[in-house]
């Protein structure tokens, strides 16, 4: 299998070695532009064709506009359009022609003969002599047998790859009708644009919307189908019920990197450092990784405790109070409450302290924390209820 990579640095032709692709002078094809890491991505022919791999890029490597994950290898068709940062390079698979041999030309061998008339004729009574037959005679064509002609089935196996290869390519153009260049008067190509249904810029606005109208529901729905496996519906609720405000800041429409505040009274906050990326042509939320605080990691415990996942939650209390209390007791306590939601009120990061309110089968019960920094991790060193 034979393909081609176009780039700003021209034609690069892809055989069976990997093809690195970043700004480092180290790469098979080095891309000189700010917007691409040293290393971003590499072209690496498989045993189903060309395979590209983003190797943890921070802008990003993207397929017809649609993201691959960090790590993650996608299998590129004929006409796909990669872009990697702010530089796009256009993928194409070539074709190799083979030649069919012409037939071998027929042959008939004839054999001739000739009989002598016979002269030595005599009569007793008169001497006669007989005119030679000079008429020539000649036996029947002995029939050779013919090669067997070798032409007829290659030249049928061509004809069907014709008519494959044509219905091939106009599936392909089919497919491809609103991805691929469209070619002018001029013989060049121009690259189509899919259209985009919203910016990083307004998702974000639209997710903090939501939190801010305690709408869990809109809150699930903007993240992305893979971050929506990580991040439930719960853990959706959970934000929107318990705080106050959301903010959004420092958006990067090209990247779709920000960051988002969230305040929760009177005096708690966490802050997110978030990314998206286009799904369906639509910009979700990707990720969102929670900075340290004490109102952080109450969140987290809340919504370990909601999730029935003891365990986690056991970890997230001091060696102190771990001394006095087992993860069987601390199990035993909240699944004997029956916890079916919490969330957040009362959180004072200042103090490092906060309340859960737990909605459990008998009704509401709240629990105030104490929180402690170890090492850089906010933990729960007390736990008393209100």
């Amino acid at each position: 299998m034979a393909a081609m990579l176009t780039s700003p640095k021209g034609r690069t032709t892809l055989g069976a070695a990997p093809v690195a692709i970043g700004s480092a002078n180290d790469n098979q094809l080095v891309l000189d532009d700010s917007s691409v890491d040293a290393h971003h991505a590499e072209i690496k022919l498989e045993t189903d064709g060309y395979k590209v791999t983003d190797l943890g890029s921070k802008n990003g490597t993207f397929v017809n506009d649609e993201r691959i994950g960090r790590r993650t290898a996608m299998t590129l068709h004929n006409g796909d359009t990669l872009r990697l940062g702010n530089v796009n390079l256009n993928y194409r698979e070539t074709d190799e022609v083979s030649t069919v041999s012409g037939p071998l030309r027929d042959q008939t061998t004839y054999k001739t003969s000739y009989s002598r008339p016979d002269t030595n004729s005599t009569n007793t009574t008169k001497a006669s002599y007989s005119r030679p037959d000079t008429t020539a005679r000649y036996e029947r064509p002995v029939s050779v047998e013919r090669p067997r002609s070798n032409w007829l089935w290659p030249l049928l196996g061509a004809l069907a790859g014709l008519l494959l290869l044509g219905g091939l390519l106009s599936w392909m153009f089919m497919r491809n009708q609103n991805q691929n260049a469209s070619t002018g008067s001029t013989g060049t190509t121009q690259n189509v644009t899919t259209p985009v249904n919203n910016t990083p810029t307004h998702l974000y606005q639209e997710f903090c919307t939501a939190v801010n109208a305690h709408n869990g529901a809109d809150v699930f729905r903007l993240l992305g189908a893979n971050y929506q496996q990580n991040f439930s519906q719960n853990e959706a609720n959970l934000l929107a019920n318990s705080a106050s405000n959301c903010t959004a800041s420092e958006i990067n429409d090209q990247t779709g990197n920000a960051v988002l505040t969230y305040d929760f009274a009177p005096s708690g906050k966490i802050v997110a450092n978030t990314t998206a990326a286009l799904e369906n042509n639509t910009w979700k939320m990707e990720s969102q990784h929670l900075g340290a605080s004490p109102t952080a990691s109450l969140f987290q415990y809340c919504n370990n405790i909601e999730k029935a996942d003891y365990n986690a939650a056991y970890h997230q209390l001091t060696g102190g109070m771990q001394g006095g209390l087992s993860t069987e007791q601390l199990t035993n306590e909240f699944s004997g409450m029956g916890v079916t939601s919490c969330k957040l009120a009362n959180n004072d990061d200042g103090a490092s302290k906060g309340s859960i309110d737990y909605t459990t089968n008998n009704g509401q019960k709240v629990m105030n924390y104490e929180l402690t920094d170890d090492n850089g991790v906010w933990k729960i060193n007390k736990q008393t209820a209100a």
